[in-house]
């Protein structure tokens, strides 16, 4: 395997030194913003100074200075954005504005003109090297002050994360589907949950990968942790498996052959439950669906309790997955207009089985939660046609119909891993006098 040689970056000083540079101690967004508004003025000049008619298109600008379409497109790029974060982003390197400019003097433009170009150039590239030492670091800096189209660039990285971690993990899944479902009782002090898990189209790409099957958890408020595996299982005509208590499988749900599991218990006497290694490729996916059922205990108590009101359901991205939904199911005659659960994403990096969540973990999420009833034609999933059917399974027991719900989902594709995704609501909001 051929050796990697890490290169050095330069220190401050050694910057200072070399270059010469007097911008070193500024914000680099102060700096950057003019510099790169210097270059785009220098830039601006000499297309304006192109003989002929305006140039009004990056075509225009190819076919008078007899330089290729993409430069053209670049540079005309720069020019023309208004946001000098996104603009520093098409900035070609020294040989492409090489190109541009012996266009530029072949068609009559000024040598001054030009020279200011290569001037503010050479202080753009200084930019890069005191910020970021290499241009792809540089570029994300920018994407990260510019306000424009921050969802396509943000998109674009996240599935290229996903590429890459479905490579490394040796995994990927369709679909990550949590479903949570709020159910009346008949003591108006109690608020149950049923939840629904599922992993969509999971498929392996090296043979030895088995992978973990999540649980539902909920928050021990006394010891300040996540207990997984505290709910019974809602299908009633699943057999136990002696091997396997506790996994709360939807058989006719799940893909067929039955995904096979195992159960592991680590030292501490945590138990686990895994899908084992199987075959590679997708004529080999497996679609595992669990279901549980929860008592939540004093919801209308802690409703009514100014400083215990808020509440959430989460799932836990461990799997890189193509899209991910968390469902918030409850009954349309409880929500009220003040209703409207806070999305929201953290990363789990330095995450302990514990509800506690840092500002600092918080990651940026410009998806927001979407209210739907159950008879829009965007309920059910590409990957899952029959999530109707599994919802009317579930509800069933309860005494409840379809058309009588409605769901909050929060849909992210390509979600970054490992991170929790959350759905945060105040029960005040829920009209307390209908759970009964």
């Amino acid at each position: 395997m051929p050796s990697t040689q890490l290169r050095r970056l330069p220190t401050r000083t050694s910057i200072r030194r070399s270059d010469g540079l007097d911008f070193l101690d500024r914000p680099f967004n102060v700096e950057a913003r003019k510099v790169i508004s210097q270059l785009q003025e220098s830039v601006r000049a000499a297309i304006d100074a192109l003989p002929g008619p305006q140039i009004l298109h990056a075509t225009d600008l190819a076919r008078t200075a007899r330089i290729d379409n993409k430069l053209a497109w670049k540079m005309h790029s720069l020019a023309q954005l208004r946001d000098p974060f996104e603009a520093g982003q098409f900035v070609p390197g020294r040989h492409g504005v090489k190109l541009f400019l012996e266009g530029c003097r072949r068609a009559g433009v000024k040598a001054s003109s030009c020279d200011r170009v290569d001037r503010h150039l050479d202080e753009f590239m200084g930019l890069i090297k005191v910020h970021a030492g290499n241009r792809r670091a540089f570029d994300m800096l920018l994407a990260g002050q510019s306000s424009t189209d921050s969802v396509r660039r943000e998109l674009a990285h996240r599935k290229t994360a996903f590429e890459a971690q479905s490579y490394l993990y040796g995994v990927m899944t369709r679909l990550h589907l949590q479903t949570y479902i709020l159910l009346p009782t008949d003591d108006a002090d109690r608020l149950d949950l049923i939840d629904l898990h599922a992993n969509v189209d999971l498929q392996r790409f090296r043979p030895d990968v088995p992978w973990r099957i999540s649980r539902m958890f909920r928050v021990n408020e006394e010891e300040g942790r996540m207990e997984e595996g505290t709910g019974q299982p809602i299908d009633p005509d699943h057999p136990a498996d002696p091997t396997l208590p506790g996994l709360p499988l939807i058989p006719r749900f799940c893909s067929e052959p039955l995904p096979v599991c195992e159960r592991l218990t680590s030292a501490g006497g945590d138990v686990v439950y895994q899908l084992k290694a199987g075959p590679v490729g997708r004529t080999s996916t497996n679609t595992c669906v669990t279901g549980e059922y929860m008592p939540l205990q004093h919801a209308r108590t802690v409703a009514g309790n100014q400083g215990k009101a808020k509440f959430f359901v989460a799932t836990r991205l461990r799997t890189p997955c193509q899209a991910m939904a968390l469902d918030l199911v409850l009954p349309t005659a409880w929500v009220t207009q003040r209703f409207s659960p806070q999305a929201l994403l953290y990363s789990d990096l330095f995450g302990k089985e514990n509800a506690d969540r840092f500002e600092c973990d918080r990651l940026p999420l410009t998806e927001t939660a979407e209210r739907l009833t159950l008879t829009d034609e965007a309920v059910p999933f590409d990957a899952m046609p029959r999530y109707r059917e599994m919802l009317e399974f579930a509800i069933q027991p309860h005494g409840l119909s379809l058309d009588a719900l409605t769901i909050f989902r929060l849909h992210i594709p390509y979600p970054t891993i490992p991170s929790n995704a959350y759905l945060q609501y105040d029960l005040r909001d829920i009209d307390c006098s209908s759970l009964s």
